[in-house]
Formats: structure tokens, C-alpha cells, sequence
């Protein structure tokens, strides 16, 4: 399984710390804009208690943040001038604005920029040439003309609609997890369901489906409609079941907690810790935001900003 969904916000912030040191203004250069961008991100590195690493920026603002749109640049700055006045301006969701998934040619959030044709080789989601009106995907464990396994391939995507297949992958915010099973090779062109829509790609079926409630048969968690997990412990096979409170057992299922809690060590669901709370280095899953930074839960969620800020 691959996942995949890196954000025009977390390119724009990695050139941002490329650049800041450049004199040079305005959205028409890369450099301009980056330098700009770069302002508004400070604050959001300093709450998250992070400081830039130029070095490690520069190295995927080469891989990733190429085809600079000037016009894109400006819109976007203007939308992030404007988001950075309101609370929450550091939380994924307002760094990731529609306004800028044009910045950069190879940073849409359909995916896919380059050349490679459907079924060609690939390494990146970039190399790929994008569906029209929809986008690519680089899909890892395909199989060969003789059915055995073979190495990464260029598939074109478009979002689907309820019933539409085959689909290869669920779009759930602004991460997508892509797979492909059964005995025959993937399609040259597949489907990416939303679960914004209520849909997720059945790994059965291939279809875009509904996502299910209470008892219904699961395959993996996003089948389930959010207030439930799918449990796998069940004597009739996996099924949809309630989430579980505060102080449950979920050592059958680290996923079978709420949506606002996580299950510790001792899997047992315990509420997520807010912001500024003790964490595990390197363990996100006790913090409310999902972050956790220099052993502390930080309110941003933007995994890009970490990233960014090192």
C-alpha cells in the first residue's frame, strides 16, 4: 500500500525556507514568492518549536517544487496573507488552501506532471502524466504481462462517484492511500474515491462504495462510517463496530478508540493530549493535533510544516 498526498502548502513552505534569505520580492520569481511565503510560516515554526534546515529543504524543493506559476504564486499569497490573520492559521487545513494548488506544475493535489504514460515505469507520483481533469498516481507492487510481480507503474486517476470502478485508492483529506490486488494487472486508468463523499475504494469490489454503519462487513477502517472501526476479532469475519469510550480496552484494534482519543501503551483509549502536553519523541498518536514536536504536542498538524521548519 502507498500512500501518498504531499500538499502545494508544504511545497510553497519548503521554497519558502529556500529562499528567505533572498532580497528578491514579489510573486513573479519562485524566489519572490518563496521569500514572502517564508514570513508567514514563521510564526507557525516558532509554536511548533522548530527551526529551519535550509539544507534539507533545498534538496526536495529540487525534487518537488518545480513549473512555477507567477499568477498562482500571487493568488496564493494573497489567500495565506488573509488565512494568517485568523486563529488556526497553522493547522493543515488553513496552509493547505485551494488557491494554491497551482503554484507549483507538480504540486496539484490530483497528482501527476511529467510524461510517462499509463503502465510506463515510474518512481514518482511526478513522472506520471496526468489524467485530463484528474491526475496519476505511481503505483508500487503492479504485476507483469506473465502475472508475476513487477516494479512501480503510472496509472491516470479521476475522482469516482458512487458505483464507478476500478478504483485503486481513498482520498481522506488530503492524504490518499493507493493499492491494487487480485490476478490481474492494475488498469491504465482507475478511480480515487473520497471519503469527503462518503465513499471509499472496496478492496473487493474495486468500486467506489458507501461508506457502511453497525455490523456491515469491512475491510479496512475507512469502510466504516467515521463514528466506527472495523473489527477484525469478530467470530462471523470483520465487521463495522462503535467506537470505543475513554478507558476501553483496545488491544484488539489500536484504530477501535475514538476519533478524539488514542490507545496508549497499555492499550487502553485514553483522550489525546492538547496542545503543549508531554508526548513521545517521535509519537504523534497521543496529540489532539497529531503532531508531536521536541516532545511536545504541537497545534500544527501540517506534516509539511515539520518538514519545512526540520
Amino acid at each position: 500500500m502507498t500512500r501518498c498526498g504531499v500538499t502545494v502548502a508544504a511545497l510553497a513552505a519548503l521554497a519558502a525556507v529556500v529562499a528567505c534569505s533572498s532580497s528578491n520580492g514579489g510573486a513573479s520569481t519562485a524566489a519572490g514568492f518563496a521569500q514572502q511565503y517564508c514570513a508567514l510560516l514563521a510564526p507557525c515554526c516558532a509554536d511548533a518549536g522548530l527551526s529551519a534546515n535550509t539544507s534539507t529543504c533545498a534538496e526536495l524543493i529540487s525534487a518537488l517544487g518545480q513549473g512555477y506559476n507567477p499568477s498562482a504564486g500571487q493568488a496564493c499569497l494573497n489567500a495565506a496573507t488573509q488565512a494568517s490573520k485568523e486563529p488556526g492559521f497553522c493547522s493543515s487545513a488553513s496552509m493547505s488552501s485551494s488557491a494554491c494548488n497551482d503554484v507549483f506544475s507538480n504540486s496539484s493535489s490530483s497528482g501527476g506532471s511529467g510524461s510517462v504514460q499509463p503502465g510506463g515505469s515510474c518512481q514518482l507520483e511526478s513522472d506520471c502524466a496526468p489524467a485530463s481533469g484528474g491526475g496519476a498516481s505511481c503505483l508500487g507492487g503492479g504485476f507483469s504481462a506473465d502475472g508475476g510481480l513487477a516494479g512501480s507503474q503510472c496509472i491516470q486517476t479521476t475522482t469516482g462517484t458512487a458505483g464507478q470502478g476500478p478504483c485503486i485508492g481513498t482520498l481522506d483529506g488530503s492524504s490518499t492511500e493507493t493499492s491494487w490486488s487480485g490476478d490481474t494487472a492494475p488498469p491504465s486508468h482507475a478511480y480515487v474515491c473520497n471519503i469527503a463523499s462518503g465513499l471509499t475504494c472496496n478492496q473487493t469490489t474495486h468500486q467506489c462504495s458507501a461508506q457502511v454503519g453497525t455490523g456491515q462487513a469491512c475491510d479496512q477502517d475507512q469502510d466504516c462510517v467515521a463514528a466506527d472501526y472495523c473489527d477484525f476479532s469478530g467470530s462471523n469475519g470483520s465487521a463495522c463496530a462503535p467506537r470505543l469510550a475513554n478507558g476501553s480496552s483496545c488491544a484488539t484494534s489500536s484504530s477501535a478508540c475514538m476519533t478524539t482519543s488514542y490507545c496508549d501503551p497499555t492499550q487502553t483509549c485514553q483522550p489525546a493530549l492538547p496542545t503543549g502536553a508531554a508526548c513521545g519523541s517521535g509519537n504523534s498518536a497521543p496529540c489532539q493535533s497529531g503532531l508531536c514536536v521536541n516532545s511536545k504536542c504541537s497545534s500544527s498538524s501540517n506534516t509539511g510544516l515539520a518538514l519545512v521548519c526540520g
